[in-house]
Formats: structure tokens, sequence, C-alpha cells
């Protein structure tokens, strides 16, 4: 997706798992050296644990040069201390609140389907990765994506 930017195209990439990173502070022009920069970002992230959904939106929201979000995910909203039940009304009614002036779009691709992990995810320091989602988490989690892109104006897209 990102060396099919416009060469005009702003752009941002936030990662998020049980961190929420950004690559720059705010919209970077698509350069190649910047497109180029972006990428070694992207590669070099790796998701361990929960899923910060609402944090990275919170940070992309946070830019007002942002009139669209493309959110891709691997698995519903998670914390430590909450689950998705719970976190994905409060993000729904947060993202209202934050588009309601705005009108950001936002693309959401989700990771649909339940199985066995990529064998690429890498085992660090031992630490053991949790259990496929079920076909009822995929569900909701699929159905989350749906909706916010709905309610904002864009396309919710499958990633098999």
């Amino acid at each position: 997706a990102l060396k099919k930017l416009p060469k005009m195209a702003l752009f941002n990439v936030i990662t998020f798992s049980d961190k929420v990173l950004n690559w720059q502070k705010r919209m970077q022009p698509a350069t190649p050296a910047n497109l180029g920069a972006a990428l070694k970002f992207v590669n070099d992230f790796q998701a361990w644990g929960a899923t910060h959904t609402d944090e990275a939106l919170e940070m992309a929201f946070g830019d007002l040069a942002v009139d669209t979000i493309v959110l891709l995910s691997d698995g519903a909203p998670t914390h430590k201390e909450a689950e998705s039940k719970v976190l994905i009304p409060k993000i729904m009614e947060r993202v209202k609140d934050l588009n309601s002036a705005r009108k950001v779009t936002i693309h959401a691709f989700g990771f649909e389907g339940s199985g066995t992990w990529p064998k690429k995810i890498p085992k660090a320091g031992g630490m053991k990765m949790p259990p496929p989602p079920t076909a009822e988490e995929v569900k909701t989690f699929i159905e989350f994506l749906k909706q916010l892109a709905s309610e904002s104006g864009g396309e919710f897209h499958t990633i098999r």
C-alpha cells in the first residue's frame, strides 16, 4: 500500500500492539526517501501482546491533517485489563465524537478466519504465542471493523 501512494499524498504510519508507535509526529509527503523509511519502520515492527486499537485511532485523529485512516488489524481490540466486549463500544463512541466535525474516512482491513498462527511469527524471549482466535472472536472482530468503516464512510476489506 505504501509503494502505491500517489506522489502528492501525505501519509504517516502508526503501529499498534501492546504499544502504539508513530513513524513521524505528523503527516509526511510520499517522497521516495520517506516511503523507504516508512517501509523500514513497518518491516521492523514486531507485534507482542494486546491490540490497542483505541490508542492507535486516538493518535491518528491527533494529526489535524488526517482526512483518511487505513486501519489494518489482525484482532479485536484488547488491553491487559479490558476485553473486546468492553473496548469496542467505547471505541465506536469515541470515534463518533472525534469524527463529529471532521468526517475522517476509515477504511478497515482485517484478517478473517480462525486457524493457526503463521509460521513466520517469531517467538520472543520464550514467550508463548496465544491460541488462535475462536470463530466467535473472529466474528466480533470483523463486525467491529465493518461497523467502524461503515459509520465513517469507509470500506471494509478482508485479508485471507
